[in-house]
């Protein structure tokens, strides 16, 4: 069974975040919504059917999003992060990639809106083991 993550999770990552490396930030999420679709979006399925079936697909799903849809008033990109290696590391996977590179990335997720969740589960798997 997959364990996923909760909206009160995904708070308490982005404010653990803040407290440790920008404690003179606000805190706090920005639009409830998008956190509360950002939650929803890795079960989500049609007709019985998963819209992101593997474990990669739904970590994708879920950093993507938390990226762009900055749900929180900071750290958006810093809490995306973590969110992700967390549910990867709660399912049992471990992502194998450097910090920089990690951190590259996870701008790229922000910076360039052609790179698709697909691309992102790709490159999640590769960088997994």
């Amino acid at each position: 069974m997959i364990r996923y993550l909760t909206e009160r999770e995904l708070v308490m990552i982005n404010t653990l975040q803040i407290q440790r490396y920008s404690p003179e930030e606000q805190i706090g999420v920005k639009e409830p919504t998008a956190l509360n679709m950002c939650v929803a979006l890795p079960k989500q399925a049609v007709f019985d059917k998963e819209l992101y079936p593997t474990m990669f697909d739904k970590a994708a799903i879920l950093y993507q999003k938390l990226v762009q849809k900055h749900c929180f008033h900071n750290a958006n990109k810093r809490t995306a992060l973590v969110a992700v290696h967390t549910f990867l590391r709660l399912n049992g996977v471990t992502l194998n990639v450097s910090n920089k590179e990690i951190e590259d990335y996870t701008v790229a997720i922000a910076t360039d809106k052609d790179l698709t969740w697909e691309a992102i589960s790709s490159w999640l798997e590769v960088h997994s083991k």
